[in-house]
């Protein structure tokens, strides 16, 4: 027999897939795996629930890219199995959204005849994707109707997501902690209820649960989370060996996890001072493919090559707020607030300053009104370096094609030449590769706003900012037109004109001013200037088509 002859297809026997699937449903993954290869390679299993099991433990190895692939067939072969039209939907709003996923789960009834537990994950499912459009009512019937066929472990996490996306946060680790009651070391919900844990940042509680639960199961998406909390921690030489359990565990990795190991133990040997090591993983990181290149150690790599020196890395200790939907700029205020001993209330601040959105002359009035100096700045390097090393966190705004994101600068890292961020919708400190944030944000500046207590004015009055004056008539625009004082914008504009004529600041001014009067002709004129300072640009691109 040729010996690179491909594979037969494999039809695996119903009472060896329940052996298989038994051990994987106690999250031991490997173990399954191993029963699994006994069979033959999972790339070469057929029938449906044969397909759908060999795409549950490859997600659970390393290969999401391998688990929708098999979903994917499974689906297209047997268009009426209940599991296959269940992971099918998952798959659709994972990769395409949930409208796509609503439309599918419509237009394809469900066997009637399905088992109890998968018409109740049908059912679930039809929650979470309402959830995602944001229409918590309906998703409530949904579950309710899941809960109506017996309690399952995963309604419990489907209640826990639905809650989360309402905000409603002690009902979700509630919901989530069920789950754990019902199916005890159940993989999803371990890692739901140190996720919810860790935004509350009762962080020994969730090294704690993480750390048991790596005794129970043999889960590589438990260890990367519990690396990444270790991590934050600086707990380096514990990340480094949860790192390598990640590795064991993932025997069918893809390349999008290897990339996420190597960008993991590249930022690892830089924090334990191993360059070499860090510029080895480094070039890893990268890729290889173009579609999941990463620019960010795509910059680090030279950087770290042609390096003089270890650097300096300077980080303020500002506190983690959780953000609700849409209200990162007042949960980025409230956290610099409290980092200045001048606690505010995120609610209370969102309530005043916010809907569906908070405006930046929204966001400093308040901070005048509450007694804060502020200044708004274009944000280069120098500057953020002066800031941190002032001990002055300030806020960085990141605008998309269809939205913006308000989070704080909270320190920087000389050699790896990136902000340390304080964002509201994430518990773990980010990096920002300051010239690749630059590249992607210079349209809007990128601006950010410094603010201290008028108490301790004398750290940030004599500080002279890039382009702060300019952003002082900006700021006095916007809230002429917010106050429909018309006549009063109109000179502010006026003003800019005559101060930077030529400058990004003063055409945004002239083109929000043509919004303001529904002067689409002249916010044409205004958004075309701003694309030959910044062509190419997709958000003013997608101004111009509208």
């Amino acid at each position: 027999m040729n010996d690179l002859a491909p594979a037969a297809d494999i039809t695996v026997p119903a009472d060896v897939l329940a052996s298989i699937l038994q051990v994987y449903d106690d999250g031991l993954y490997l173990q399954a795996y191993q029963r699994a290869q006994a069979v033959g390679p999972l790339p070469k299993w057929r029938g449906s629930e044969a397909r759908i099991l060999a795409g549950r433990l490859a997600g659970n190895l390393g290969s999401i890219r391998f688990a929708d692939w098999h979903f994917v067939h499974a689906w297209r072969k047997d268009r009426t199995h209940p599991e296959t039209l269940w992971y099918f939907a998952r798959y659709l709003l994972s990769v395409r959204g949930p409208l796509a996923a609503w439309k599918f789960v419509q237009d394809h009834p469900f066997p009637r005849d399905a088992a109890r537990t998968m018409q109740s994950h049908w059912f679930s499912q039809h929650a979470t994707i309402l959830g995602r459009l944001r229409d918590f009512d309906a998703a409530e019937v949904w579950l309710h109707k899941a809960d109506a066929l017996g309690e399952e472990a995963w309604t419990c996490l489907e209640w826990a997501a639905l809650y989360t996306l309402e905000d409603r946060h002690a009902d979700a680790e509630k919901a989530a902690r069920r789950a754990l009651q019902l199916h005890p070391w159940y993989r999803p919900a371990v890692q739901w209820v140190a996720h919810f844990l860790v935004q509350q940042q009762r962080d020994d509680e969730a090294l704690q649960l993480l750390t048991q639960a790596t005794g129970f199961l043999e889960s590589g998406a438990v260890f990367a989370q519990l690396a990444n909390l270790q991590m934050e921690l600086k707990r380096y030489d514990d990340a480094g060996h949860s790192l390598d359990e990640v590795e064991r565990l993932s025997p069918l990795a893809d390349r999008h996890m290897k990339q996420w190991l190597d960008a993991r133990r590249c930022d690892l040997a830089c924090f334990r001072g191993d360059f070499d090591k860090a510029i080895e993983h480094g070039r890893k990181a990268v890729g290889t493919d173009a579609r999941t290149k990463s620019k960010f150690y795509e910059s680090l790599v030279p950087l770290l090559t042609n390096r003089t020196g270890p650097g300096k890395r300077v980080e303020v200790p500002v506190a983690f707020v959780q953000q609700h939907h849409r209200t990162c700029a007042p949960a980025t205020l409230v956290a610099i607030a409290k980092f200045w001993t001048m606690p505010a209330d995120h609610l209370e601040v969102a309530a005043e300053i916010s809907y569906a959105g908070t405006p930046h002359h929204s966001q400093r009035k308040w901070a005048h009104d509450h007694g804060w100096l502020t200044k708004e700045f274009t944000v280069d390097w120098d500057t953020a370096v002066a800031l941190i090393e002032r001990g002055i966190p300030f806020t960085l705004t990141t605008t998309e094609v269809t939205t913006a994101h308000l989070q704080a600068v909270v320190g920087y890292d000389s050699l790896r030449r990136t902000l340390i961020i304080r964002d509201p919708g994430e518990r773990h400190r980010v990096e920002m590769a300051y010239d690749v944030m630059l590249e992607r944000y210079r349209s809007t500046g990128p601006r950010g706003m410094a603010m201290v207590p008028i108490a301790q004015k004398e750290k940030l009055a004599a500080l002279t900012l890039p382009d702060e004056a300019l952003y002082e008539i900006l700021f006095q625009v916007e809230r002429a037109l917010k106050d429909h004082r018309r006549e009063e914008a109109r000179l502010g504009v006026e003003a800019l004109a005559g101060q930077a004529p030529k400058h990004f600041l003063t055409a945004t001014a002239q083109r929000i001013l043509a919004i303001y009067d529904a002067d689409m002709p002249a916010e044409l004129t205004h958004t075309e200037r701003l694309l030959e300072l910044f062509p190419g640009d997709t958000h003013l691109e997608l101004a111009r088509a509208y």
